[in-house]
């Protein structure tokens, strides 16, 4: 599978919605502290609207998108702040690593709704 432009764009957007609230719920930024329930409805929101993107006219099951999008951003949420509260200091290379590991059931959920 090719990362186009439109996934990349995808990705600049969950990892925004997701992993930058997710260091904010974990107090990384002490003045920019946010609720969670806040970071779970942006991670939410910028999960659908990166599905919504990814959308091609090809696509079996368009509807699983939004669907999955949601799920890898909750999962990259979540994920991320369960490993920062362990955490001192993140390296942006950890963190890459630790939101693909919460995104892994949404995107297996994904290829196995959108398969031919």
């Amino acid at each position: 599978m090719e990362i186009t432009g439109k996934r990349k764009v995808a990705i600049v957007v969950l990892t925004l919605s997701a992993v930058v609230p997710a260091l904010l719920v974990s107090g990384f930024v002490p003045e920019l502290s946010i609720a969670p329930l806040y970071a779970s409805i942006a991670a939410g929101v910028g999960g659908v609207i990166a599905g919504f993107i990814v959308i091609d006219r090809n696509m079996q099951r368009p509807w699983a998108a939004p669907l999955c999008g949601a799920l890898v951003g909750l999962g990259a949420l979540w994920v991320t702040i369960f490993y920062a509260s362990f955490r001192d200091r993140i390296f942006s290379l950890e963190l890459g690593v630790v939101a693909i590991v919460g995104a892994i059931p949404g995107l297996i959920l994904f290829v196995l709704l959108t398969r031919r």
